[in-house]
């Protein structure tokens, strides 16, 4: 199984790093997903988890799609809605079909509900 990696970070309206709350859930529900520390799945991650010093978070999961709710102290919550945790590289390198690379006689095939 193949586990793609999320990063980003949180920051003020002027740049400033914020210490942030993210919980990942699985899309449209309140069921938080199963993520992991590193792409090989060797660690789950707690979830939800705090942003670093620098506003920087990461975390990776099964392809699919997700939701990453962002909150905390001096924080208006909001949530990242339909994150698409797919094609880590470029289409023509890897697609998943859950959380397998898909292909048809050697060649990359996409299917998408998009």
């Amino acid at each position: 199984m193949k586990y793609i990696g999320y990063f980003s970070s949180v920051l003020s309206d002027k740049g400033v790093p914020l210490l942030a709350t993210v919980t990942v859930y699985l899309i449209s529900t309140a069921t938080k997903a199963t993520i992991y520390t590193t792409p090989g799945a060797t660690s789950e991650k707690d979830n939800p988890f705090q942003t670093d010093s620098l506003g920087r978070f990461q975390f990776f999961a099964e392809c699919g799609q997700y939701d990453i709710e962002i909150s905390g102290a001096g924080i208006t919550n909001f949530k990242i809605e339909n994150v698409f945790m797919d094609l880590p590289y470029s289409w023509l390198d890897l697609v998943c079909a859950d959380g397998e690379v898909v292909t048809d006689g050697g060649e990359v095939v996409f299917h998408s509900s998009f």
